[in-house]
């Protein structure tokens, strides 16, 4: 599939009037939300590579991270995300929830 067909593709999801948005979840303060980095829960029995299909978009070269024991989710960290992937990434609805990522200090 070419880049341009993805993307127009792409575009015609989030152009959809009856788009599923997947809540974006903040935990922390926002001078520690590291830019572009989100934790992203797949429902239950969503895998990665319908979510790749759903997004059109390979993602693996943003994943710095997956989970697969927690509460029955997927769960990927991605960095490098821009707003117009993070919009296509929530409108999946197999997207439970989008995490801001947060900086982690190791305390003394």
């Amino acid at each position: 599939m070419s880049s341009q067909t993805s993307d127009s593709k792409r575009q015609g999801i989030l152009q959809s009037e009856t788009r599923y948005e997947a809540p974006l979840r903040s935990y922390g303060s926002p001078e520690e939300v590291i830019p572009g980095s989100y934790a992203m829960w797949l429902y239950p029995g969503h895998s990665l590579q319908q979510h790749f299909d759903v997004v059109l978009a390979d993602l693996k070269v943003h994943i710095s991270g997956t989970l697969h024991a927690i509460v029955k989710h997927v769960i990927y960290i991605a960095s490098n995300v821009d707003d117009e992937l993070l919009a296509a990434i929530r409108s999946d609805p197999g997207v439970d929830a989008v995490d801001f990522d947060y900086r982690a200090y190791l305390i003394e």
